[in-house]
C-alpha cells in the first residue's frame, strides 16, 4: 500500500568481475530483508542515475564493481541522508577495474583490501543449494563475528572477510576474534554508511544449507541499518 524506502541493488558492472560468493551475496542480501519484513524496490546502476533517489533512506548495493559516475551521485545521496550497505569488497572499484576512491571516504575505510577467502561458494543452479566447497583454514582467531550494541549475537564466518581498516570517526559494530572491525558505521554530511567485511548475505544462507533455521542474528547484521534510517 505504500512505496517502498529501500532499495536493493545488483550492479551489472560487477557481473564481468566479481566472484561466486560476491554474485550470490546479492539474493542473500534479499532474502534477509525479506524475512524482515522490509518491502524494497530493486534497482540497476541505469536506474540509480535516472531515478529521483530522495524517495529511499536506505539502500543496499551487493556487488564489487560499479560504474564511476553512478558512485558519484550514491555520495551525493548518502551525504544529504541517505543510508548505505554493501559487504565484503563491496563497492571497491569502477567499471574499469580502478580503484573507487569516491567511495572510500563515505564509507569511512582508510583502504580496501581484497577478500580472504576460505570456503568456495557455488553459484545456484535452479535445482538444490550446493553449499560452500571447503578451502583453506582461516587465520587463527579470525573466524568469529560479534557485534556490539545493539547487535549483541557472533556468529562463526563459514565463507571468508574482507579485513577492514576503518578511518577516525568510523563506529566499529561488530569486531571478528583477532579484533579486526567486521562491521563499521560511518557519518557523511547527514547520512550514514555501513560496511560488513563478511559475505553478511551469503553468511545469512549458511544455516539452511546445513538444513537449519535461519539465524535471526545474522539477519540483524543485515537489517539493523534500515531500522536505524526510520523506515
Amino acid at each position: 500500500a505504500l512505496p517502498a524506502e529501500v532499495a536493493v541493488v545488483r550492479p551489472l558492472t560487477s557481473a564481468y568481475f566479481e566472484n561466486s560468493a560476491s554474485w550470490e551475496n546479492g539474493k542473500w542480501v534479499y532474502t534477509a530483508l525479506a524475512h524482515a519484513h522490509i518491502p524494497v524496490d530493486a534497482l540497476d546502476e541505469g536506474f540509480l542515475m535516472s531515478e529521483d533517489l530522495s524517495r529511499y533512506k536506505a539502500i543496499y548495493i551487493s556487488g564489487s564493481h560499479i560504474r564511476r559516475d553512478v558512485a558519484q551521485k550514491l555520495a551525493d545521496w548518502v551525504k544529504a541522508g541517505g543510508t548505505l550497505y554493501t559487504s565484503c569488497f563491496g563497492l571497491a572499484r569502477d567499471e574499469a577495474n580502478q580503484p573507487l576512491d569516491i567511495l572510500q571516504p563515505v564509507l569511512g575505510l582508510k583502504e580496501r583490501q581484497e577478500p580472504d577467502m576460505w570456503s568456495g561458494v557455488s553459484r545456484y543452479g535452479a535445482t538444490g543449494l550446493a553449499g560452500f566447497k571447503p578451502g583453506k583454514t582461516p587465520p587463527e582467531n579470525a573466524d568469529t563475528v560479534t557485534g556490539k550494541n545493539p547487535l549483541n549475537g557472533s556468529f562463526t564466518i563459514a565463507v571468508g572477510r574482507e579485513v577492514l581498516d576503518p578511518a577516525q570517526g568510523t563506529d566499529v559494530m561488530a569486531v571478528d576474534a583477532d579484533g579486526k572491525a567486521a562491521l563499521t558505521k560511518h557519518r557523511y554530511g547527514k547520512g550514514t554508511a555501513w560496511m560488513a567485511g563478511t559475505y553478511a548475505g551469503v553468511e545469512y544462507a549458511w544455516e539452511t544449507m546445513q538444513k537449519k533455521p535461519f539465524d535471526a542474528d545474522k539477519r540483524a547484521f543485515i537489517s539493523i541499518p534500515v531500522r536505524e534510517a526510520g523506515v
